[in-house]
């Protein structure tokens, strides 16, 4: 395994897992395949490494000795987002709107999350990561948000033009060396009073950053909702039972530094706890 080069709510008072013991936790981070690259955002790694773990890249190879390698030397894991998860896995037709993942992904991660689940190691899943943990415990999603729950609460950006609307686009802006980055989307959740989400981040409501079009549906086996948006839609899922298990919709990897130390600090010390077989603390 390679390590990653370098990769509201109140921030920890507890130092990183790192400097009280000198020793990094692994922190595994999924990834997708595009054009035979292995790729993930930056802001992940970083993420993990601010809050005291090692990033460490973990490529979709669909290969079961590779899995149950990661699975025995990696401390925590970090599911990242991405494309949707194909709608047969939970007995469904696909949505129009639906860009599904791409097949090396599927094909290795949820396995990986089947067996990760057994070994109770912490686990953080993020948008895709969290409606994969939802589908691979039997539940099923909202294949769109806009159209099946409307668009009282804005979830992400409309849809990319079509490709003969960009090449166009392209051509009437040519010579501009950058585009226009779009503003990210943002909007409220509430968290539920009992959950550990809201013991880790020490507040009932925050505005988060979101680009998700799909949700939980029906809860898979042992899952509960940890919060949800003032649409209703579910923002961020929990597996009461296991160790350290925290699915979010948003993206907090995104967020401000304060929000990141929290949610991947708590993830770390949680890893952290397993070498000392202390239990962590919600901060």
């Amino acid at each position: 395994m390679a390590l990653a080069a370098a990769a509201c709510t109140a921030p920890s008072a507890e130092p990183p897992v790192a400097a009280r013991s000198g020793a990094r936790p692994l922190i595994g981070i999924t990834s997708t395949v595009r054009k035979r690259s292995v790729t993930v955002p930056l802001a992940y790694a970083r993420a993990v490494y601010e809050a005291g773990g090692a990033p460490v890249i973990v490529p979709a190879v669909d290969d079961d000795a590779l899995r149950a390698e990661f699975v025995r030397r990696l401390d925590g894991l970090v599911l990242t987002g991405g494309g949707d998860v194909p709608p047969s896995a939970y007995g469904e037709e696909p949505h129009a709107t639906v860009k599904l993942m791409t097949e090396a992904r599927w094909n290795f991660e949820p396995k990986l999350i089947d067996q990760w689940l057994d070994s109770g190691k912490p686990l953080l899943g993020v948008c895709l990561g969290a409606q994969m943990v939802n589908v691979v415990q039997g539940g099923s999603l909202v294949q769109d948000v806009p159209g099946e729950v409307g668009r009282s609460v804005v979830h992400a950006h409309p849809p990319d033009k079509k490709d003969s609307e960009k090449k166009k686009t392209r051509a009437e802006s040519d010579g501009k060396k950058k585009a226009v980055e779009k503003e990210p989307i943002t909007h409220r959740v509430t968290l539920a009073a009992d959950s550990r989400l809201r013991e880790i981040l020490g507040v009932d409501q925050l505005t988060v950053v979101s680009s998700h079009h799909q949700a939980a549906r029906r809860l898979g086996r042992g899952i509960r909702a940890a919060a949800h948006s003032d649409d209703g839609v579910i923002e961020a899922l929990e597996i009461p039972d296991h160790r350290w298990a925290v699915f979010v919709q948003w993206h907090p990897e995104q967020m401000d530094r304060a929000h990141r130390q929290a949610l991947f600090g708590s993830l770390v010390r949680a890893c952290g706890s397993a070498h000392t077989g202390k239990m962590p603390v919600a901060r």
